[in-house]
Parts: C-alpha cells; structure tokens; sequence
C-alpha cells in the first residue's frame, strides 16, 4: 500500500519536470532559432560572429536540456557569463547600449531557476547555484551602468559636434559602439522629404 501512495506524486513530479524541461528546450531552440537567422545576415553584411555563435549555443543547449543532459545546463551558464564579459567590453557600463545585449539571454536563464527543469537535469543544489550567481553578476552590472547612467552627462558624438559630414560605419547595433545611433542623413532634406514613401 505505501508503493501507491508515493507512486502517484512521483509520477506527478517526473510529468511535471518532463513538461518544464520541454518547454524550457523549445524555448532555447526556437530563440536559438531566431538568432542563427539573424546572425547570418549580420555575419554576411560583415558584422559580429557572436549571434551565429549564440544561436548555435542556444540550440546544443535547448537539444542537450531536452535529453536530460545537464551539459545543457553548464553550455548555457557557460555562454550567459561569456556573453556578460563580451557586453560590458563592447558597451562599457553604458546602460541603454548593455541591456539589449544581455536582457534576452538573462531572462532565459531565469528558466533554469525552476525546479522542475532542475529536478529533470538532476542538478546538485551546488551546481544550482551557478545560475543565480551568474545572474547576480549581471544585476551588479546593471546597477553600476543605471548609476552610471544617472552621473555622467551625455555629450553628442565627436562627428556631431565638430560638423563632419561622414556618415557612421553602422558596424554596432545604434551605429556605434556607444549606441549613438547618428547619422547625418544628408540626402534627405526639406526639399524632398515630401516625396518619401
């Protein structure tokens, strides 16, 4: 008699880790997905490797959660922190060019938090920790880049203020490393703004 009285929540928490950590593998393979498309048209138009990278990250990951490999777990906490390092070296602590870079792949670490997706991996509660410690890092920063973004005035570009009439590279999302996102839009004008579709 005792056998079936612990069958019954058993069965309930393996279904229950089973569904979490299949939503959790489509998530990271759909985004995953998404990011691959994108980072190849990035990649083709001479830009940044990351997204190609990080949308292959994120299917290996999503493939190996799926499975109940906890690879999938330390590929992603793996990527998360590398991808916290690359957006503070390309952004500084600028807020507003630093959130864009990391609030996807935070908040989808924010899944791993959840204890059936936890109990599907058989993660130790040591190995647990890894996620909000990465996650904790990335609100430490983020705190410092809103400080920082309260203190420090902004100032226009150097090729504002001086006149140049050179148009960024666009080689960053915003233009600019700094997210700027100037352009001197010469061709358009008072003149012909009317015949614009």
């Amino acid at each position: 008699m005792p056998y079936q009285k612990d069958f019954l929540p058993k069965a309930y928490r393996a279904m229950t880790s089973n569904v979490a950590a299949s939503l959790m593998a489509f998530i990271l393979i759909t985004v995953g997905v998404i990011i691959i498309v994108g980072g190849v048209q990035l990649m083709l138009l001479g830009g940044s490797i990351y997204y190609l990278i990080a949308g292959l990250v994120f299917i290996v990951s999503g493939r190996w959660v799926w499975r109940g490999n906890v690879a999938g777990y330390w590929l992603y906490c793996l990527f998360a922190l590398l991808t916290l390092v690359w957006a503070v070296t390309e952004s500084g602590l600028d807020l507003w060019a630093l959130l864009p870079r990391v609030v996807v792949p935070f908040g989808i670490l924010l899944g791993f938090l959840i204890p059936q997706v936890k109990q599907h991996l058989q993660l130790s509660s040591r190995a647990w920790l890894a996620t909000p410690v990465i996650f904790g890092a990335m609100a430490l920063i983020l705190l410092v880049a809103l400080g920082n973004a309260q203190f420090v005035p902004t100032t226009a570009p150097r090729y504002v203020l001086e006149g140049e009439a050179d148009d960024p590279k666009w080689t960053h999302y915003g233009a600019s490393a700094g997210g700027d996102s100037y352009s001197s839009a010469e061709q358009i004008n008072r003149d012909n703004v009317a015949d614009l579709e």
